[in-house]
């Protein structure tokens, strides 16, 4: 039977004496001295499973087809006008009375540059992720665009940024009006599906 082990003994013992000759040669030498029910899938089987024929026989990589890049990824403009953010941490630390503490990091990254920015975010919260923001926008100017997951603090901060405190422009300058005011384009990516934020993730 071509399932039982001392087959594939038989049938591995003769593929190397062949010095990794195919399947039809295979079953040639070993229907000399044995008869094996179903030689031809055995065969196959053992071809296809040795490393050394993968080496010598096998097809190079074929890359999944991609589209090209969007525009954000691929006209020329300021750096960070379009802006992948992420958090990573908890990062640990010691607080001056010798407690245990921990942190956050906000990592921006420009979509086309690929240069890196990094805030000190001190909890999950909404208002440390638009204090974080008003940093970076301090620092590198207002985005045009900006790419993120689907984070709460960072849904519920582009819904402040963006909706809610529109009505607030005439009558307030605080850090969300004036957002508010330049129309940042927002795109969260699809729930449970972190590779699409692969331009932020890898870093």
């Amino acid at each position: 039977m071509h399932k039982h082990p001392l087959a594939r003994l038989i049938a591995g013992d003769s593929h190397e004496s062949l010095l990794h000759q195919g399947p039809k040669d295979m079953a040639t030498d070993i229907q000399q001295r044995y008869w094996i029910k179903g030689i031809t899938t055995l065969t196959r089987s053992i071809r296809k499973n040795c490393l050394i024929c993968k080496r010598q026989h096998g097809k190079p990589y074929k890359y999944p087809f991609a589209t090209a890049l969007p525009a954000v990824r691929t006209h020329a403009c300021r750096p960070f006008q379009h802006v992948g953010l992420d958090y990573f941490g908890p990062i640990g630390y010691k607080t001056s009375s010798g407690n245990n503490g921990k942190l956050w990091a906000m990592l921006s990254t420009c979509l086309v540059t690929r240069a890196v920015h990094l805030e000190i975010v001190p909890d999950n919260s909404t208002s440390s992720f638009l204090l974080a923001m008003r940093r970076l926008i301090g620092r590198r100017g207002t985005p045009k665009s900006i790419i993120s997951d689907n984070a709460p603090a960072f849904s519920l901060g582009y819904a402040m940024i963006n909706a809610d405190l529109k009505s607030m422009i005439n009558s307030s300058q605080t850090l969300t009006s004036y957002l508010a005011s330049k129309e940042i384009e927002v795109r969260q990516i699809t729930p449970f599906a972190p590779w699409q934020g692969g331009v932020y993730e890898e870093l």
